[in-house]
């Protein structure tokens, strides 16, 4: 990706932190990113994408989340990209059962994708 960098970033996918109600909600994965890039203006455009799909119920879906730290001038009238609205973590309700999920760096402004997304499984209990 043009003006890109080769450091590889981490997402982690855990299980959710549940609630004690009733009815219980429906098992979720947490995904997050532990350690943001320093803020660079280069950065501004770009975020995760993770989708995800349920094995067992084939349910899926997707969070975007912002791998970078907010930070930098802003020049008077310019307000903030879509990727700096984002969060660093993100709770999906996938489901109970076998979960795969693929992270994805998008640029906003040209579309252009990553050229190795990573990949991930993890069996979440009911």
């Amino acid at each position: 990706m043009p003006g890109g960098s080769l450091r590889p970033i981490t997402v982690v996918a855990r299980p959710a932190m549940r609630t004690l109600q009733y009815p219980p909600p429906p098992p979720a994965v947490e995904f997050s990113v532990p350690n943001l890039m320093p803020h660079d203006t280069w950065l501004e455009s770009r975020y995760l994408r993770v989708t995800w799909q349920n094995l067992r119920s084939g349910k899926d879906g997707a969070v975007n989340l912002r791998y970078w730290r907010k930070g930098g001038p802003k020049y008077p009238g310019m307000g903030s990209s879509y990727p700096e609205t984002l969060p660093t973590a993100a709770v999906a309700a996938t489901g109970a059962g076998p979960i795969i999920a693929r992270v994805e760096v998008l640029w906003q402004t040209y579309g252009s994708k990553t050229l190795i997304p990573g990949v991930i499984a993890l069996d979440l209990p009911a």
